[in-house]
């Protein structure tokens, strides 16, 4: 079973060699150098939007992270990354219903997702989550999904 908590700033430094090729992504196009710049800035700076970043866990090691940002008021868009060498185990699929969980506690009314559409199995991976497609370039696609809870 997949457990989540918050992490630090350290969890993440500590891990950043556990991140996929950098290099290989840039160049494949998959991550854009803009996209390095505004993730660290929100690391550095503190943010206008909130922000949750969190640490996977699987028997007490970190096998990756998943990210909540707050795009509008009780929207949030998700991130989640799975290290290379523990992908292919279901983790990221456990770990959205830990997510999920949380999103329900913290009352946010919708999440979004935005993927290179070249990532087919977080595609599939949304999908199964209850997303709807919402609109489609040539390179990305973004979903959505508007949360149920009770008061």
């Amino acid at each position: 079973m997949v457990k989540i908590e918050k992490a630090k700033f350290k969890d993440l430094i500590i891990k950043i060699p556990n991140f996929m090729n950098l290099k290989m992504l840039y160049s494949s196009g998959l991550l854009k150098f803009k996209n390095i710049q505004r993730f660290l800035k929100l690391l550095f700076e503190k943010p206008k939007r909130r922000m949750f970043l969190f640490k996977i866990l699987k028997e007490k090691k970190t096998v990756g992270f998943m990210d909540l940002e707050e795009k509008e008021r009780d929207n949030f868009e998700i991130g989640i990354l799975i290290f290379r060498k523990y992908q292919n185990r279901g983790l990221a699929k456990e770990s959205g219903k830990e997510l999920e969980k949380l999103i329900r506690e913290m009352k946010i009314k919708k999440v979004l997702a935005t993927i290179y559409n070249l990532n087919t199995p977080a595609i599939q991976l949304v999908k199964s989550f209850g997303f709807k497609e919402i609109n489609k370039t040539k390179k990305e696609t973004f979903f959505e999904r508007k949360i149920k809870w009770q008061e």
